[in-house]
C-alpha cells in the first residue's frame, strides 16, 4: 500500500485549515500557525465568558460557502438574521442606503443626482459580470455614469475608507463588490456560539481524521520541500513536504522560499492594506444601525459596526459590542502610533456624533495584512507556482471580496486543484 503523501499548510486561517479539511482523508495534513489561535483575520479573543471576534464579521444570504460549513459543523440552529441597514454619515446625520426608496431621502444630493444613484444601483443590480469593463479606471468611468459630485463626494470618499484613491483601481473590481452590495440588500447573519465555534470545529474535524496543527510556530524557510519552523520556546524544527500549501501573505513567502526570482517578483507585486480595529464595550448608543460609513466630514476612522444590532447579545455584561476600523497603509501614521494614541483619536471623532460616549473596555488590533489591494489591472495569481508549492487565500479571489466565504471558497479551490491532479 502506497504511504501518504505528506501535505504541510503555512498559516491557520480560514482558507489553509478549509484546504486542510478537504485533504486530511487522502494525506499527511500538517498545518502551521504562528499565533496560538486558529482563524487569522477571523480569530477571536476571550473576554468574560465570551469569544469575541477581533474584528467585524457577519454571514450574509449569499455566502453559500460559509453556509456549507455551518450546516456541515452542526451550526444552523446556532444562527440569528436580522434585516439590516447601512448608514452613511453626513455631517452628524445617518442616511440609510439599504433600499433603491432610501435614495429619494437622501439629502446630501440633488434630485438629478438622486436619479443617476438610482439608475446606477439598478444597473449594478442586473450587471452579474463586469469583467468586459477591465481597464477602465474606476474614477472615469464612473465621471461618465453618474458625474463628478457624486464621483468625487461619495464613491470617492468610499474607496478612500477601504482602499485609497478610486483611480488606483478598475472599474470590474469596484463594479463587482457593488453588485454584490447590490444583491445583498438587507438579509445578514450571526453564529450565536461566534465564529470562533465553527473554527473549533473545523480544527477538530481535522484533528480526528489524523491532521496536525502546529501552533505558536512560525514558518522560517522553505528549501527543497523542507519547512524550517521556530516556535515560541525558540525550538527550531523541520518539516518534510510532499506538497506545500501557502496561506501566508505572498510577500513573506516570496521571502522565505526558494522559488525562482522571477515568481518571487510577482509575489511580491501582490500587495495588502492593513486595518486598525478598537474592540469596545459600552452602555452609550452610539448608533441604531449596524453598519455605519463615515463620508463626511473625514474621522480617523472609516466605519463602526455596531454588533449588537445583529446579535443583541453579542456584548459583554449586556452592554453594546463596537467595532471601530480603520484600513491603512502600514506606512500610515495612525498604524505607527500607540495603542493609546489611536484610542484617543477614535474616541474624539466618536464624541463628535455622540458627546457622552464613555468605553468600558478596549482591546486593540493592528492586523498587518488584512486584506488584499486589488491594483489596477490585478491578475490572480495561479494555484500551483512550483513542484511543491500551492496558493491560497483571498488574493487568489479578485474580483470577490468577502472575506470569510472568499477564504473558505480559495481553500476549497486549492485542496480540489491537488485531488485531481493526483488522479490524473
Amino acid at each position: 500500500m502506497k504511504n501518504k503523501e505528506t501535505v504541510v499548510i503555512l498559516g491557520g486561517g480560514l482558507s489553509g485549515l478549509a484546504a486542510a479539511e478537504r485533504l486530511v482523508k487522502k494525506y499527511n495534513v500538517i498545518v502551521l500557525e504562528k499565533d496560538n489561535i486558529l482563524g487569522g483575520a477571523a480569530k477571536s479573543f476571550f473576554y468574560k465568558g465570551k469569544w469575541v471576534p477581533i474584528t467585524y464579521h457577519h454571514i450574509m444570504a449569499i455566502d453559500s460557502m460559509t453556509l456549507n460549513y455551518v450546516k456541515r459543523f452542526g451550526l444552523l440552529k446556532e444562527m440569528i438574521w436580522k434585516d439590516i441597514e447601512m448608514v452613511f454619515w453626513f455631517n452628524g446625520r445617518p442616511y440609510p442606503l439599504t433600499q433603491p426608496h432610501h435614495i429619494l431621502t437622501f439629502n446630501p444630493f440633488d434630485f438629478s443626482d438622486k436619479i443617476k444613484l438610482i439608475k446606477f444601483g439598478i444597473y449594478c443590480y442586473l450587471k452579474k459580470d463586469w469583467n468586459n469593463l477591465r481597464g477602465n479606471r474606476a474614477d472615469k468611468w464612473l465621471k461618465d455614469f453618474v458625474g463628478k459630485k457624486l464621483t468625487n463626494e461619495l464613491f470617492e470618499k468610499l474607496a478612500e475608507i477601504k482602499f485609497g484613491p478610486l483611480s488606483s483601481v478598475d472599474i470590474a473590481w469596484f463594479g463587482s463588490r457593488l453588485h454584490e452590495a447590490a444583491r445583498n440588500r438587507e438579509k445578514y447573519s450571526y453564529l450565536k456560539t461566534g465564529i470562533h465555534e465553527m473554527i473549533t470545529r473545523l480544527a477538530n474535524y481535522i484533528k480526528k481524521n489524523g491532521g496536525e496543527i502546529r501552533l505558536n510556530t512560525e514558518v522560517k524557510k522553505i528549501n527543497d520541500g523542507y519547512v524550517e519552523t521556530l516556535n515560541k520556546n525558540g525550538r527550531k524544527q523541520s518539516f518534510k513536504a510532499d506538497k506545500i500549501i501557502s496561506s501566508i501573505p505572498p510577500e513573506i513567502l516570496a521571502n522565505i522560499s526558494d522559488l525562482p526570482k522571477n515568481v518571487k517578483n510577482e509575489l511580491r507585486k501582490i500587495k495588502y492594506k492593513s486595518v486598525i480595529c478598537m474592540v469596545t464595550g459600552s452602555k452609550n448608543l452610539i448608533s441604531k444601525h449596524y453598519w455605519n460609513v463615515f463620508i463626511k466630514p473625514k474621522m480617523r476612522f472609516g466605519g463602526i459596526f455596531n454588533h449588537t444590532i445583529l446579535y443583541p447579545k453579542g456584548g459583554i455584561d449586556g452592554e453594546y459590542l463596537y467595532y471601530i476600523f480603520a484600513f491603512v497603509d502600514e506606512t500610515d501614521k495612525l498604524y505607527k502610533s500607540s495603542e493609546k494614541k489611536i484610542e484617543k483619536k477614535y474616541l474624539e471623532d466618536i464624541r463628535k456624533i455622540c458627546p457622552n460616549f464613555k468605553p468600558s473596555w478596549v482591546k486593540m488590533f493592528k492586523i498587518k495584512d488584512a486584506t488584499p489591494y486589488y491594483s489596477f489591472n490585478y491578475e490572480n495569481p495561479p494555484i500551483k507556482i512550483s513542484d511543491k508549492i500551492y496558493l491560497t487565500g483571498t488574493y487568489r479571489e479578485h474580483p470577490t471580496t468577502r472575506t470569510m466565504h472568499t477564504a473558505l471558497t480559495s481553500g476549497n479551490k486549492t485542496a480540489e486543484y491537488i485531488l485531481r491532479e493526483d488522479v490524473q
